[in-house]
């Protein structure tokens, strides 16, 4: 991440509204980090402290109540991914306006899937961004979920194979092998009709690379016990399969749709939501939404899209280069409540303890 946002615009001035845009190399393009993320807004949630008179406790709406699914996307240039209002919208793209989603999430209603975000991406995200941003490579980001690093249903994936052939594996896709198209499944003129169409499994696929050994088992002990030492490389098939460059090459499926646009997808480190500056967005229009709640489901409706709207692009700005310096900080070798520490600033005649800056690395002293 540190090497491509050298290639991203930086944001001065007090309220950062002046850009500037990197000096590039021939050949390079720049780079937006377009940040992803999703949150749910549910109609009981109010303000949970208000002054009220001695004895005169209000009444609270048991329950969550129905609630909206949002699915949006950050930028540093232009805030939400949004056209301007100014904008023209040419026939041959079909663009929407912007490439939000809001749902209605229930087991009876609608349900939020990785199709859907591929959809998303593919309809709104991709085509907006490069409206407004010609020329440009998009830097998605998103968190870690099975859903975001799932894989297509026939992508190389040795996990999926048994040994031999047929019985209920999937049939994986086509890849190459040495230059020649190798198919995962048996053609339909193939000597022993019950294989026709049939998955080859990983014996068959083994010998037609020439690396099956006699005697090799499916799965080792020690690869069930995920034991993956470098010296360890012809243990079992699975193994041997999982170590050839078509199956390294494998991404998941998200990857893939992005990649196919020419654009570039990073993921955010597991269990640190703090680097995704979309989250204080988050904060901000529930904020909005708590002040005006009334607990009436028509009136979340309507007031959700204006507390997306009411977060200013400064602002949007602000959450990006905070989450920046708390980067560089874990780079620098800081711990999570050091880093955060850090982020507070002293005034008057008031510190901290110098106790609590005992850990700290000495430049930061």
């Amino acid at each position: 991440m540190s090497k491509l946002q050298k290639s991203m615009p930086t944001f001065i001035g007090e309220d950062l509204l002046t850009r500037v845009d990197p000096i590039l190399k021939p050949g390079k393009k720049l780079h937006v980090l377009v940040t992803h993320d999703e949150s749910i807004f549910f109609t009981n949630d109010g303000k949970k402290f208000l002054w009220h008179k001695h004895g005169d406790m209000p009444f609270y709406v048991k329950g969550h109540g129905c609630s909206l699914h949002v699915s949006d996307f950050l930028t540093e240039t232009f805030g939400r991914l949004k056209l301007p209002v100014d904008a023209t919208v040419t026939e041959e793209r079909d663009l929407t306006r912007e490439a939000c989603v809001i749902i209605k999430p229930g087991g009876n209603v609608d349900n939020w899937k990785l199709k859907d975000l591929i959809q998303q991406m593919t309809k709104k995200a991709i085509p907006i961004f490069e409206t407004l941003h010609p020329g440009a490579t998009a830097v998605f980001a998103f968190d870690q979920s099975t859903a975001h690093t799932a894989y297509a249903s026939d992508a190389l994936l040795v996990s999926k194979m048994n040994l031999r052939p047929g019985g209920k594996q999937p049939k994986l896709c086509c890849t190459v092998f040495n230059g020649v198209e190798q198919h995962m499944v048996f053609p339909y003129d193939h000597p022993d009709k019950d294989l026709h169409g049939q998955p080859k499994g990983m014996e068959a696929v083994l010998r037609e690379h020439g690396l099956w050994e006699d005697r090799l088992k499916a799965k080792c002990k020690k690869c069930r016990q995920r034991d993956f030492s470098p010296e360890r490389s012809i243990c079992c098939a699975t193994r041997i399969l999982s170590l050839q460059p078509d199956f390294l090459s494998q991404r998941p499926l998200l990857q893939e749709v992005i990649e196919s646009f020419n654009h570039k997808i990073v993921y955010y480190p597991k269990f640190h939501c703090e680097l995704n500056f979309i989250e204080l967005f988050w904060g901000a229009a529930k904020v909005y939404t708590r002040n005006l709640c009334d607990y009436k489901w028509s009136s979340l409706q309507k007031t959700v899209p204006e507390a997306l709207d009411s977060v200013s692009l400064s602002q949007i700005r602000k959450y990006a280069r905070k989450t920046c310096r708390l980067m560089q900080k874990y780079r620098d070798g800081l711990t999570g409540p050091e880093a955060e520490l850090s982020e507070k600033r002293r005034s008057s005649h008031r510190c901290v303890c110098k106790s609590l800056y005992q850990n700290f690395n000495e430049t930061l002293l």
